[in-house]
Order: structure tokens, then sequence, then C-alpha cells
């Protein structure tokens, strides 16, 4: 189990409580005007624009003309909140952080913060895979470790419905798990949620598909390959290929249907954890 918890993941729950809570109807207007130094009069106040800010940025991706404005009013939204409400463990200050509404160069990252994935998946072709709420917090990699083991690994997450929160009916996730001994070219066999319990850390993936279907876990099979074709700490980019085989589940009558193949995969992602500054 990773115990390395997705800070993204914990924030968006924090802020679909607070839309639900607040009973907020789906935002359908322009820009919030409350964008000035004047801060809202009330706390309940501060939460309404927050989750009409908050909704509106939802609905937009990184490629939208409008994501930088609309980033913007979210993050100022929020830090307005924390003003007016406080910010008891800082949660919400987690979540101002980590937004990168793009108006800012990180010097310590020459590479631009990037994330793209493609596969073909059981014959249907993806050609734009990224992690979970990569719209939002941008993202790329991440540097986690496991219970009972200290190895470092990158992880490599690529999702079809990354501008959502939640897992879909029909989405599908793939993740690449590439422990610290083998950040570095080369060919290498992915084993199936394998972590460092003998002293011997090797590269393994697990995929989920379709958690709305009659068959929706996805059980990962020997045999797959991951080839990394370029590792550089200088200019923060990780790319390469892989490919491996699994089967699919029934949850109600634990019926094994395939193999089938994830191939032709290719990822290309900047090394964007603070664990390489």
């Amino acid at each position: 189990m990773n115990y390395n918890k997705s800070v993204a993941k914990v924030l968006s729950i924090l802020f679909l409580f607070i839309v639900s809570s607040c009973n907020i109807e789906p935002y359908e207007g322009d820009i919030p005007e409350e964008t000035n130094d004047t801060l809202p009069s009330t706390c309940e106040e501060a939460l309404r624009i927050t989750a009409e800010a908050g909704t509106a940025f939802l609905s937009v991706s990184a490629t939208d003309s409008n994501y930088t404005d609309l980033c913007s009013a979210y993050k100022k939204a929020l830090e307005d909140q924390v003003a007016v409400c406080g910010d008891e463990g800082d949660v919400f200050q987690l979540l101002i952080d980590a937004l990168d509404c793009g108006t800012e160069t990180n010097p310590g990252n020459p590479a631009d913060g990037h994330a793209f994935m493609t596969a073909t998946i059981i014959g249907e072709q993806f050609n734009d895979l990224k992690p979970n709420g990569y719209s939002i917090f941008k993202s790329a990699t991440k540097i986690v470790t496991f219970f009972g083991d200290d190895t470092n690994y990158i992880k490599l997450q690529g999702n079809s419905d990354y501008n959502s929160f939640v897992a879909l009916d029909d989405s599908k996730e793939i993740n690449l798990y590439i422990p610290e001994k083998f950040w570095e070219v080369g060919t290498y066999n992915l084993n199936t949620d394998n972590t460092d319990t003998d002293g011997n850390p090797t590269p393994f993936f697990n995929i989920i598909y379709e958690t709305g279907s009659e068959y929706p876990q996805a059980y990962e099979r020997e045999g797959g390959t991951i080839t990394i074709t370029e590792f550089n700490i200088t200019t923060r980019v990780i790319k390469g290929t892989f490919e491996f085989p699994f089967v699919r589940v029934s949850t109600t009558t634990s019926e094994e249907i395939g193999p089938f193949e994830c191939k032709d995969g290719t990822f290309d992602y900047s090394l964007d954890d603070e664990f390489f500054d």
C-alpha cells in the first residue's frame, strides 16, 4: 500500500466538500468580480466566492485561453477565504501553494513542467494521458515511498480523465513506478505491484480500467518492459516507452477475461518534484 498520500487528491476532496456544504449551484457566469483588494465581509461570503471561482476553474483545461485568469481568480478567492475564515492546519494554504496559474516561472525547473503519456489499451489509442488533477495542479512527477520500503520511486501517472478530481466510470489509468537505482537510460522488466521487500527494488506498474464496467478490476501480468530513453536531471526530463499485459476481472463473479495488451506506450515528463531541486 502506498502511504505517500497525494496532496492534490486530499485537497480536492476538501474543495468538493466546500461546494456541497455551501449548496452552490454550478457556476455559469464570467470570472467572479471579487478579485480586488477588498476582503469579503463575512466568512460565508468568502466561502461562496471560493466555491464559485473554484467551480469556474474546474471547467477549463490548461490549454484554454482563460485558464490563467480563472486560476488566478480562484487563487485570490482562496487567499481571501484564509484571511477572513482562518485556515486551521494550513490545509487551504497547501492548495494555494499547489496552484500553478502559469503567471510565474520556476528557475529551478528548466523543463517548464509537462506531463505527456500515450498508449494503446485493448486496441484503443490514447494520446493524452496525464496525472489526476493535472489541469489544476500542473504536477507531473512525484517521488513516493512505500510502507516497509525506504526506496525512492518516481511515479508516472497517466489518466484519461485528468480534468476530473474523481474516478469516472469509463476512465483508464496507468501508473509506472521506477526505483532510484533505475534512474538511467536502459530497458528493464516491469513487475506487478512489486516493492522492495528483499533489498532488490524493481520497476513495477498497475492499471485501472473502467470502474463503472462489468469488469472494472484490472490485474497486471508479468512480461512487461519499460525503456528509459532519456533521464536528465539538468533539464529535468524523463522520457521513454513501455508495454505490458493485463487481465480484467468481474467484481460479482470473479470471472477473468484476457489477457489484454497495453502497448506502444510512451512518456515524456518533467522531473518537477522538489526532490530534484
